[in-house]
């Protein structure tokens, strides 16, 4: 009679192929992270930038290695790389003094100095107010403002008569409810919902149609930012600040 493998040994030798088939095997994350770290203090930044990038494809998701990835682009002159991994360090870590400065020195070298329409009064506040804290925080605050609201409409309903100044209290605590939760709901859309990317290409042309042969409308180049509305085969619909707008070819950017 033949000897069958165990299920045991199948679930180990499935877990070596797919170890090995990881870009990271060999090492732990957190050395492949700090032998990137050494290549950027020895000046090898093309290969802290290889490092970095391949943590990320890997499925690491952390501002510090999206900010270490950016700084590593920078310095080799890859300045697309650098914009994107700006980009996403402030994403996860949205109004990061440090991580904005870096972006905008990396903005500061792009070669296209595009006009901004100007933005409504209401949506710069909106903006501005969900940078004060992270989706987590906004989440956090609305559960436990949700408690204490709670706790102090049961209080008035079977402690008669209640202290008046409950009623302020309640108010107070509903409305700093909604606005954490309108916080926690916007942060999580702009982070789940953005069509935003960046060219990573040194010189692309915008075209008037999802099409080759279709007439040039202008240039775009390495490090800039901008709006996805459409998608063709291998063309994307691209919307600059100034609201101009035309197709690219798909991998000249960069999704963020």
């Amino acid at each position: 009679m033949k000897n069958r493998p165990s299920i045991s040994s199948i679930i180990i030798l499935l877990f070596l192929a797919v170890a090995l088939s990881n870009p990271v095997t060999g090492q732990s994350v957190q050395q492949t992270f700090d032998k990137a770290n050494q290549l950027y203090q020895r000046h090898e930044y093309d290969s802290a930038a290889i490092l970095y990038e391949r943590l990320v494809k890997a499925g690491y998701d952390n501002p510090e290695l999206y900010y270490n990835a950016g700084n590593a682009n920078l310095k080799a002159r890859r300045l697309g790389y650098a914009v994107y991994y700006f980009e996403k360090a402030l994403q996860r870590s949205p109004g990061n003094e440090v991580i904005e400065h870096n972006l905008e020195l990396a903005k500061q070298q792009a070669s296209d100095k595009i006009d901004q329409i100007p933005t409504l009064f209401f949506i710069r506040w909106w903006h501005g107010l969900l940078h004060l804290h992270q989706s987590n925080t906004w989440m956090i605050g609305s559960v436990i403002l949700f408690w204490v609201l709670i706790f102090f409409v049961g209080w008035r309903l079977l402690k008669r008569p209640a202290p008046r100044w409950t009623r302020w209290i309640i108010l107070l605590t509903a409305v700093l409810f909604c606005i954490y939760l309108s916080g926690a709901m916007g942060t999580w859309y702009q982070r789940t919902h953005h069509n935003f990317a960046v060219i990573i290409k040194s010189n692309e042309q915008v075209k008037a149609a999802p099409d080759a042969d279709s007439p040039d409308l202008l240039v775009v180049h390495e490090g800039l930012k901008v709006r996805v509305t459409d998608a063709v085969n291998g063309w994307r619909k691209i919307q600059l600040t100034d609201g101009k707008e035309g197709w690219v070819q798909a991998d000249c950017m960069l999704r963020l």
